[in-house]
Order: structure tokens, then sequence, then C-alpha cells
């Protein structure tokens, strides 16, 4: 089966993304679960993420300690119109995808099979 070109962006709604679970930060499990399936249906894991400025600094510092690569998207991602206006403004990244994947970093125990399921 062909897997439509998938964009990922992992949305930082709160600083509750910094906090631990099971020795490691929800961002960066909720992370890990995006760059497995992006492995799994064959696309490449480099993930946007979509942050507020004042968080930035420490998500930042907490994904590259963890070896995740990603580019920011500076933005409020509980806000609908400043989202959409970061991806608008970030149009030329996006422009090749056929789906872009949003995933809350603040619900790292979402599964690989609802990723599936979602994209099913």
């Amino acid at each position: 089966m062909r897997f439509p070109a998938l964009k990922f962006i992992l949305a930082v709604s709160s600083a509750t993304a910094l906090a631990k679970l099971n020795g490691s930060t929800l961002l960066v499990s909720a992370a890990q679960v995006v760059r497995e399936f992006a492995r799994e249906v064959g696309q490449k894991s480099e993930i946007s993420v979509a942050v507020a400025s004042e968080l930035a600094p420490q998500v930042s510092k907490v994904l590259m300690q963890a070896g995740i690569e990603f580019s920011l998207l500076d933005c409020d991602p509980n806000n609908p119109r400043d989202f959409a206006t970061a991806l608008a403004a970030n149009l030329n990244i996006f422009d090749h995808f056929e789906i872009i994947v949003i995933h809350d970093s603040n619900r790292p125990l979402t599964k690989l099979s609802q990723f599936h399921r979602t994209l099913a």
C-alpha cells in the first residue's frame, strides 16, 4: 500500500509536555511515537514542533538532548488562528505533503495502532 506524503507536527500545547513520565518527558515520549509511526509507513521522520516562543528554548533543549531531529514552528498551537497563520507562513515546508499529522505532545500514550487507524 502506498502511503500519502505525510508531514508530522508535534504540538506543545502547554508546559506539561516537559513533565516526566517513566524516566522521560511527555514531549520525548510523544516524539518517539511519531518517529516510530513515520518509520513504519516509510516516511521521513523530521518533526515540526509547534510551540509558543516562551516554551521554545526548553522544548528545543529537551528534544536535542534526546537526539530527535526537529524544526520549530513558532506559534501558539492552542490558538487556531495563530496555528493556521504559522502553517500558511511556512507553506514552502508543507506544500508537497498530502496529509499533515498533528500530535499533541501532552498525549504521549497514543498508540501506534491509533495512528494507523486514523490514517486508514
